[in-house]
């Protein structure tokens, strides 16, 4: 195999920031554009990709009393096919697993929203937080295996739905005694992955939960 990869990328954003006195928020993007040339030099062939992505981003800040803040994000990402992912090359060292391209893949894209709210009274040593991260994945990109009686693995890139990832982390604490704080917190979490076997849609989910208690 004898594989020529050219890749040219360009991008430019904008953004916009407010600013009051116990709020501020910003909001804006980046746009970028991403073009792939692959040559085979050896067949005398080239494929070519071009992506137009944009980054949308907002952030919102409020400083409700002095000790009281609430705080939204949001961040879009995206994640492009890899060349090997598009048109891999031949490798025959392992007649018991096979890559396939997939020249159809799109790119993923991420949403990513994060909350945060918190509040501490200095004079009574109480505290109370909230975190939460939720990213929702359009296209993911994944795989495909095929298996066959005696153990042969073809792998193929695909787009699949349903990819999410979200935790949750909050705490709660007081003061006892003087110089004696009780604290509790908790953070359960929830994920799920999709990928395909056999042409089979499997669904790994993944819950869990931790919490503590500490003085």
């Amino acid at each position: 195999s004898h594989y020529g990869v050219n890749i040219l990328t360009n991008s430019g954003g904008a953004n916009i920031r407010v600013n009051r006195k116990s709020i501020n928020f910003s909001m804006g993007g980046t746009i970028s554009h991403a073009a792939f040339l692959q040559k085979d030099l050896r067949q005398d062939t080239a494929l070519s990709y071009v992506y137009l992505n944009l980054f949308p981003r907002a952030n919102f800040n409020w400083t409700i009393k002095p000790q009281t803040r609430l705080s939204i994000r949001y961040n879009g990402s995206t994640r492009q096919p890899t060349i090997e992912q598009l048109q891999p090359l031949n490798d025959n060292s392992d007649p018991f697993f096979e890559r396939k391209g997939n020249p159809d893949l799109k790119q993923e894209f991420n949403h990513n929203f994060r909350f945060n709210i918190s509040d501490y009274k200095v004079l009574k040593s109480k505290s109370i937080y909230l975190n939460a991260n939720l990213v929702l994945t359009n296209n993911a990109i994944t795989n495909a295996n095929t298996i066959d009686s005696l153990g042969r693995r073809v792998n193929q890139a695909i787009n699949v739905k349903g990819n999410y990832n979200f935790n949750l982390y909050g705490g709660y604490g007081f003061e006892i005694a003087p110089s004696v704080n009780l604290n509790f917190n908790i953070g359960p979490s929830l994920r799920r992955f999709v990928n395909v076997i056999n042409g089979q849609r499997n669904v790994n989910d993944n819950k869990s939960f931790g919490g503590g208690l500490y003085v």
